[in-house]
């Protein structure tokens, strides 16, 4: 039980490390080409569903049974550690309750398939 909290979280900071450089590229595109703000938006969600399989089959790999399952678990656990640092960040958990749903099955989503992929 503890080493598979372990792998989970170190896929975890892994996912983190990846949405952040993903981000910082964004943002500097931002800056450079002047994208709209449904572009930005879009690109938010692909750096997500991305990153989050990535982690799922990261885990995959790792896990070698239950792939999927453990993409599902993987992508939770990149949503709530999501959730912990935009409340922290902002002082609200999102701008409505789609949203959250939204990023949910996004990160969910993309875990899930990630760990199928592997």
């Amino acid at each position: 039980m503890k080493k598979n909290i372990l792998q989970i979280l170190k896929v975890v900071l892994v996912m983190i490390g990846l949405s952040a450089i993903s981000l910082l590229i964004l943002a500097l595109m931002l800056y450079k080409m002047n994208l709209s703000e449904r572009a930005v938006s879009i690109g938010i969600v692909i750096i997500y569903l991305i990153v989050n399989f990535a982690g799922g089959f990261l885990m995959g790999k790792i896990k070698r049974e239950n792939k999927y399952k453990w993409g599902i678990l993987v992508g939770l656990s990149f949503f709530i550690m999501l959730t912990i640092v935009s409340t922290i960040i902002t002082g609200e958990m999102f701008g409505s309750g789609m949203q959250a749903v939204w990023a949910m099955l996004t990160c969910i989503g993309g875990g899930m398939i990630g760990g199928m992929c592997a």
